[in-house]
Order: structure tokens, then C-alpha cells, then sequence
């Protein structure tokens, strides 16, 4: 999630507008931003219009959008989250890979006692957090126990990959805020 924020609160709207980020799973299909766009900021000291590449992540955006701070009054900060699910009866051995920060995958292997419960969930948590420093991705069990959330705090993308092991179950990706 980018967060704009501006020094002129004498308005009585305010937007959220939304660029969504990669909406996928393990097992394929794909929903992202496919081609260049632009946005318009409107802020307390002007208007400007910002570009941003099929290839951009928040980070990248959010940093455009800085660019034009002086113009418009509008900062933004980026956040990148998803979750990921399990299938209930999702019992079994796991092996994904990461990126974040890094540029060579990580392997993180862990163990489900079922594809729901906090209990459950934790030692999914537990091996994706243990590669967090190289990562940047941090994992937590959603509060409702139905999904592990991976973020990372500098709105770098996350990916989330398939290895050659046989998950005991179907892996499901779905993309948090994206640009706002």
C-alpha cells in the first residue's frame, strides 16, 4: 500500500486509487499490471501527472510519486502484502522459494498439520521468517487463522515460486493493496 499524505486538509474528498499488483498462485494464472500507465496526483500545491512501467514495483511508484513532492504536496511510502492459503485438508510437506530483496530464490521447507489454524500455520511462518534478513518478506498468520500474510516494508514485489517437490497441496497466492 503507498499512504499519500499532504499538508492542505481543507478538502472534502479525498480518492483512494488503487494499482493492483501480482494476483497469482503457485500452480499459474496470472493478474497484474501489464502495460505503462500514468496517474494524476492532485495535491494542496498542484497537479502531476506520473508514469509508471508494466515492470514497476510500489517501491518504484511511490518513489516516482516523491519525485513530483514539490509540485503537488504529496509524499507516498510503499508496502507490499499478500496472502497465501492452503487447502483445508492441506496436510503435509511444503517447499517454496522467495524473492524479495534477494535476486537468487531462497528455499523454505516447512510442515502442515492441517491448511488452516494459527497452530497450524505457525511453522510456515516460522520457516519464511527465518530467511527474512535476506528476504525482506515477513510472514504472519492472518488473525482469523485462513492464510499466512507475507509483506515486505519496503514495497519491493514478492515472489513466491514452485520447486521440483511435491507440495501435499495446492498453494494460493492473492494479492493485498496494492498502490493507494
Amino acid at each position: 500500500t503507498i499512504v499519500a499524505t499532504t499538508g492542505n486538509f481543507k478538502t472534502d474528498k479525498y480518492g483512494d486509487y488503487r494499482i493492483y499488483g501480482q494476483n497469482n498462485s503457485v500452480t499459474g494464472a496470472a493478474d497484474r499490471i501489464t502495460s505503462a500507465g500514468s496517474m494524476t496526483i492532485v495535491g494542496a500545491d498542484g497537479t502531476q501527472s506520473v508514469a509508471y512501467a508494466a515492470t514497476d514495483t510500489v517501491k518504484d511508484i511511490a518513489q516516482s510519486i516523491n519525485l513530483v513532492a514539490d509540485t503537488t504536496g504529496v509524499t507516498a511510502s510503499a508496502i507490499t502484502e499478500m496472502d497465501m492459503t492452503f487447502g483445508a485438508a492441506a496436510s503435509g510437506t511444503y517447499q517454496i522459494t522467495l524473492q524479495g530483496d534477494n535476486t537468487t530464490a531462497i528455499t523454505a521447507s516447512f510442515n502442515l498439520a492441517s491448511g488452516t489454524g494459527i497452530e497450524s500455520l505457525s511453522s510456515a511462518v516460522q520457516s519464511i521468517n527465518d530467511h527474512s534478513a535476506k528476504t525482506g518478506i515477513v510472514a504472519k498468520v492472518k488473525d482469523d487463522g485462513t492464510a499466512v500474510v507475507l509483506t515486505h516494508y519496503d514495497g519491493q514485489n514478492i515472489t513466491v515460486g514452485d520447486t521440483t517437490y511435491t507440495n501435499a497441496g495446492v498453494i494460493t497466492l492473492a494479492g493485498g493493496a496494492g498502490v493507494s
